[in-house]
């Protein structure tokens, strides 16, 4: 490649590497700015490939827009589907610079370039975050807990998101941590990782989004056990610590409550109306509503546009505590059979499905490893109806799918 092509493309995976840190209104640019460099590309070299595994990624946009030809309320169908059009544009991208002949040597490079900016920016997203709840008195006990997660959601400075989404940012780092350390020489680079481990994994317990903590630790879990018989000392050493640290959070912080609303009885048989409600309870009552209507969603759903509506019509007769909050169905699985049917949610499994022979054919495990977190997660949450969990979904099997190929190639 060219300099300047070589340079392109690090600068597109720091951008991506920026993710956790850039401001809600910022964050559509490391899809908008990609695509116009693809453009210059692929005028410039007025050549293209179109790989299968990208059109297998641009799956998910083609489902939403084909649903709006049936949904009732187009105008929502039309805005759900611009929402996941990042689904498409990051394919696009990839299939635009496919002319450049980047050595998987160098893709390599890009990836480490990728995690080493992701994870610090984390770290400084982590730090923002003590410094923030220091600040509300959190650690004077002049405020509660839950007062301490609505204001970080709600006024955290710059970086105010939801506390699912900033943790999905900590879980991802800890994952790519792993294959830093793998890979590293640098005994004071591996401490100070070391380091901001112990940073990232405090801030998880924290916030402690229960789905987003069991998707961290089997990622780890799996990784560990792929890596074990090559891995080093310290390797081990760093996993040991990060395990030990977690128990001693679990146990001796406020975030113990969380667990206790999962395991006690009446978490399950009291009514949703009654005071306190946990977001146990509350998921709860979601998940009936959901299961209620998925025979009558049929094979091809009740369209993108409409599902929302069928579930606010079956929370009128659940709960007044559903309908105030006007939830989705928390779990990506339900709302792809609801929204398109039995034959939307297997071609979703099927695009999963894909994604995880990918990883297995070119054995690339940290790969696999952010599959099974991100499949893990959408079990408890719709990552695909908020910007912030599908953008960086999409920039993440994206590159991984291209990092895939130019490994298939090198043996070809």
């Amino acid at each position: 490649m060219k300099f300047k092509e070589s340079s392109m493309m690090f600068f597109v995976c720091f951008l991506f590497g920026l993710f956790p840190i850039l401001p809600f209104n910022l964050k559509p640019m490391t899809v908008v700015i990609p695509l116009l460099i693809g453009v210059w590309v692929f005028i410039k070299h007025k050549k293209a490939c179109i790989k299968k595994a990208f059109v297998y990624n641009s799956i998910v946009f083609i489902l939403y827009l084909l649903s709006i030809l049936y949904s009732d309320d187009v105008d929502y169908a039309i805005q759900r589907t611009i929402t996941v059009s990042s689904m498409i544009l990051l394919p696009l991208f990839y299939i635009f610079i496919s002319s450049l002949k980047v050595d998987l040597g160098v893709v390599e490079k890009i990836e480490r370039l990728l995690f080493y900016v992701f994870y610090c920016s984390t770290i400084i997203l982590s730090i923002v975050i003590y410094l923030y709840i220091y600040k509300l008195g959190y650690f004077e006990n002049s405020v509660s807990y839950g007062y301490s997660i609505s204001y970080i959601e709600h006024h955290l400075w710059v970086f105010n998101d939801h506390p699912i989404y900033l943790s999905i940012y900590i879980g991802l780092s800890l994952i790519f941590s792993l294959s830093l350390i793998k890979s590293n020489t640098s005994k004071k680079l591996n401490v100070l990782i070391i380091l901001g481990n112990l940073i990232l994994l405090s801030v998880l317990v924290f916030l402690f989004r229960k789905g987003v903590l069991l998707a961290t630790i089997v990622s780890f879990f799996f990784f560990l056990f792929k890596n074990f018989k090559s891995g080093k000392r310290l390797f081990v050493t760093t996993i040991g610590v990060l395990m030990l640290v977690f128990v001693c959070f679990i146990l001796f912080s406020n975030s113990s409550r969380r667990i206790i609303e999962v395991i006690n009885s009446t978490t399950y048989t009291k009514v949703l109306n009654d005071e306190p409600r946990s977001s146990t309870s509350i998921r709860l009552g979601v998940y009936q509503c959901a299961t209620k209507n998925l025979t009558k969603a049929g094979l091809f759903g009740f369209g993108v546009g409409d599902t929302k509506n069928v579930l606010m019509h079956c929370y009128e007769n659940t709960s007044e505590v559903l309908v105030q909050g006007k939830y989705n169905t928390h779990n990506q699985y339900l709302n792809f059979w609801l929204s398109f049917g039995f034959i939307g949610l297997i071609v979703f499994i099927w695009f999963l499905f894909q994604l995880f022979r990918l990883s297995l054919l070119s054995k690339d495990f940290i790969f696999m490893s952010v599959l099974i977190f991100y499949c893990i997660i959408m079990l408890v949450e719709n990552l695909l109806d908020r910007q912030n969990g599908l953008v960086l979904f999409a920039i993440l099997i994206n590159f991984f799918t291209y990092k895939s190929i130019s490994r298939q190639n090198k043996y070809e």
